[in-house]
């Protein structure tokens, strides 16, 4: 992965969040909620790749 892939990578994650904001349940702290987005993006990234 090279360190602009990741890049587009970490916006993609930030806009997802922003489009679903209004999903987040509070159960946990933002940060872990903002993580697990992040995750996601990333592993679909290595599993289409």
């Amino acid at each position: 992965m090279q360190i602009a892939d990741n890049k587009e990578e970490k916006e993609e994650a930030f806009f997802k969040a922003l489009r679903n904001l209004k999903e987040f349940r509070r159960e946990c702290h933002i940060r872990v909620w903002l993580c697990q987005i992040e995750a996601f993006v990333l592993s679909k990234q290595f599993i289409y790749s």
